[in-house]
């Protein structure tokens, strides 16, 4: 870590604030519980994404760089669970309403494709960066 900037700050406050939240709306009791649950999912998952990006930002290890783009897996999961959340909100539904398992699979690809990305040495991974075969932006 070279130094601490204003992004910095910023995303370390997003991180705590998103496990703050999704801690508390735990704690709250009401007739929401199951929403509650899928909310409190979305804020873990939105840090765990802010804290890839602190990673991937600060740090010029090679590797660590490869592990923290499986963060941004994490973004093809939110569309399924934010249609889970206000399904939960709007309608009363004796079992809890779950989307099958085919609503995430998009999340699938990127997965495959970081861990094809981790099994190159960094030499050989600065060498596809370099020719332009992969591109970190």
């Amino acid at each position: 870590m070279d130094s601490f900037d204003v992004l910095d700050l910023v995303l370390f406050l997003g991180i705590s604030q998103g496990l703050f939240l999704a801690i508390t709306i735990q704690l709250v009791h009401n007739r929401n519980a199951a929403a509650n649950r899928v909310l409190s999912i979305i804020l873990l998952i939105a840090a765990f994404m802010l804290l890839g990006r602190v990673i991937y930002f600060n740090l010029s290890n090679a590797l660590l760089l490869r592990i923290a783009n499986f963060a941004d897996i994490v973004i093809y999961i939110f569309g399924p669970l934010v249609y889970v959340y206000v399904r939960r909100l709007t309608f009363k539904e004796a079992p809890a309403f779950r989307l099958p398992w085919y609503h995430y699979a998009p999340a699938l690809f990127p997965a495959i494709f970081f861990s094809w990305m981790l099994f190159y040495t960094p030499e050989e991974f600065g060498l596809l960066v370099k020719n332009g075969t992969v591109n970190l932006n």
